[in-house]
């Protein structure tokens, strides 16, 4: 196992998991309830100030396609209350999938983000990983914020995920 900037990650020969975890002050629904809300207008939980928007054609609904940025992928499972998941499109440079799970805890609800990455390049290693450990706990920070009933307060983005994102941003103009 690896330790990173933010979340963990192991790598195989053949891929590679990238697992963030938060636990949160609120019940399972009320954390669903948010999180429902994904990629609407009424969204409460992408860092949409920080980040490319999430966008997906018929929302949290399986066949739903979309993604962020030069990210793309579909909504491939909804269980309400409990699991969202995603698969990754390959025609956007990455493949696999990545989800959402909630757990009930003593004190709240676990946040559990997992993507998992088929063959991963060089790029997305050193470029894509970063930046999603960085947008992952920037919505784990809004997440918690807006289930906890709280103001929102994270880290300022360090200079190794900004100087990524201005990478990505010359790249997508060529």
């Amino acid at each position: 196992m690896e330790e990173l900037e933010m979340g963990w990650t192991t790598r195989t020969t053949t891929g590679l998991t990238n697992i963030h975890e938060r636990e949160v002050r609120a019940c399972p629904a009320e954390v669903w309830e948010a999180m429902s809300t994904l990629s609407s207008p009424q969204d409460r939980v992408w860092p949409r100030d920080r980040w490319p928007r999430l966008r997906l054609s018929d929302g949290l609904r399986p066949g739903s396609d979309g993604g962020h940025g030069p990210i793309r992928y579909g909504v491939t499972r909804v269980e309400e209350g409990s699991a969202l998941t995603f698969a990754l499109d390959p025609a956007g440079g990455v493949s696999g999938w990545h989800g959402f799970t909630l757990a009930p805890t003593d004190a709240g609800t676990r946040v559990t983000h997992t993507l998992a990455i088929e063959s991963p390049s060089a790029t997305v290693i050193t470029v894509v990983v970063p930046l999603h450990d960085a947008l992952l706990e920037d919505l784990l920070d809004q997440l918690a914020a807006a289930v906890e009933h709280r103001e929102l307060t994270r880290s300022p983005q360090s200079l190794g995920v900004r100087a990524r994102r201005a990478l990505v941003r010359v790249s997508a103009r060529r």
